[in-house]
């Protein structure tokens, strides 16, 4: 595992990843990635993300979500302008009926 993905993405994510490697075939094509940037990201930071192989998905200052192919995280992680990461994970719904009374 290269350091950019030791350094900047937590363990939940980095045992997530390591999964979907491992799976082989059954590893979804494009995962959802939340990235916080070191400041505003600016146009061509933003670019250079799309040229990666990233979908802009949301904006909100420092904080984007892309999707993005299994193989480029890597490559994603590498700039400097990209502070930490986190994969999405699946939601469940909690059990026990939760319905206001």
């Amino acid at each position: 595992m290269a350091d950019a993905q030791k350094s900047k993405l937590g363990a939940a994510s980095r045992h997530r990843l390591a999964q979907l490697r491992a799976s082989g075939d059954t590893a979804p094509p494009r995962l959802a990635i939340f990235l916080r940037g070191a400041g505003q990201f600016t146009p061509e930071q933003l670019d250079q993300l799309e040229k990666d192989g990233a979908t802009i998905r949301t904006r909100a200052g420092s904080v984007v979500t892309v999707d993005l192919p299994l193989a480029d995280v890597e490559r994603v992680l590498e700039h400097d302008f990209i502070v930490a990461a986190d994969l999405s994970s699946p939601l469940y719904p909690e059990s026990g009926d939760r319905t206001p009374r």
